[in-house]
This record gives structure tokens, sequence and C-alpha cells, in this order.
């Protein structure tokens, strides 16, 4: 299996090993075309990834919610992959992919979520993931609702001020796969819903 694990540093934590063969850490300040480009050009120089992980946080806004309490947040708006980040404005850019990657992985807060009433806008998650499918020319794999993640520290880590190791653990909540070939979902999996804005979990 030949795969690569993309990490943006805004994500807190060390990249864990012996998921990819490949780990590009990604600092914030990088732009978000450069990070594609490089995708692209490492997958054609394997002749082609079986899986593309990504770990990054998922954009949310804040919505407007006449009967809501408190402020209402929403998923769904993209990826915080690089600067501006992954959006309907430059997924396009993902075509340089196509042909050289079989399955994309996004270890992200709710990228496929579409909150009801909110289709065909830049909130449209589920609409978002498979455009990146059909564009790509790689299925998509990804969740609705916001993930928990984990941070492993060794006491060595602790010994030496060292960030512990993610660990991103079960699902939470439901995870569909976006067809490469018509972008549409398959509901794969449906974990425990947290209900939890993402967030490191010690």
């Amino acid at each position: 299996m030949k795969n690569m694990l993309v990490h943006d540093l805004q994500l807190k934590g060390r990249s864990p090993s012996g998921m990819a063969q490949n780990t590009f850490e990604v600092p914030g300040a990088m732009t978000t075309a450069h990070v594609l480009g490089w995708i692209g050009t490492y997958a054609q120089s394997q002749n082609g990834l079986n899986n593309l992980f990504i770990m990054c946080h998922g954009y949310e806004q804040g919505i407007e919610d006449p009967n809501a309490l408190v402020s209402t947040y929403a998923l769904g708006y993209g990826l915080a992959l690089g600067t501006p980040g992954l959006t309907f404005d430059n997924v396009r850019l993902t075509s340089a992919w196509n042909g050289n990657v079989g399955i994309i992985t996004l270890f992200a807060c709710g990228p496929a979520n579409t909150r009801p009433g909110y289709q065909n806008t830049y909130g449209d998650g589920m609409r978002f993931c498979g455009e990146l499918a059909l564009i790509s020319g790689a299925d998509v794999i990804a969740a609705v609702e916001s993930q928990i993640y984990y941070i492993n520290q060794s006491w060595w880590d602790s010994l030496v001020g060292n960030e512990g190791v993610i660990d991103f653990g079960d699902w939470e909540g439901t995870v569909y796969r976006f067809s490469s070939v018509d972008g549409t979902a398959e509901k794969i999996a449906k974990g425990p819903s947290s209900g939890a804005s993402c967030k490191i979990k010690i």
C-alpha cells in the first residue's frame, strides 16, 4: 500500500507514524495551493497512492438561529488545510490528484455536515465532499459530526517536553464514502454521537 499523510500543524499533536510512507507536515502560513500541488507531485512520483490521509480542523461558521439561546455554529465549510484552506473556492485545484489517488480520508470535524436548509450554499458539506471526490478522482471518506481526538504522550515525551502523538480513535457520528464516479454518498459507519467540538482530549 502506498499511503501519504498530510497533517496541518494547526491541529495540535505530533503526526502518527506507521500510517504512511510519507508524512507532509503543513505549517499554517503555507498556501493551500502549494499544499495541493505538492500532494499531486508526490502522488505522481509514486505512480499513484492507495490512500491520502488528511488531518486538520474542519471550518465552521456562525449562523443565525432565532430559536437558539446561545450562539450557533455549523460545520461543513471546508478544511483548514494551509492558507486560506480548502473550500468551494479552490477545490478545483485537487484536479492535480486525478488518477493518482485512490481514497482520501478526512480526519477532521464535520466536513460532510450540511445543516437543514443549507443545501447548495457554502455550508453544504455533503456537496463539498462530493465535489472533492469528483474533481480529485478519489473516493472521499468524511464525517458529519465533530470529532474528538486524543494525544498520547509517553513518559519520555513528558520528560523532554515533546507533544504527544495524535490518535483519532473511533469516529463520532455518521461517516460517508463519496464516490469518485458520481459524487454520491454511501453511509459506511455510525459511531457514538459525542456532540463535542473538535478539541484535544487528553
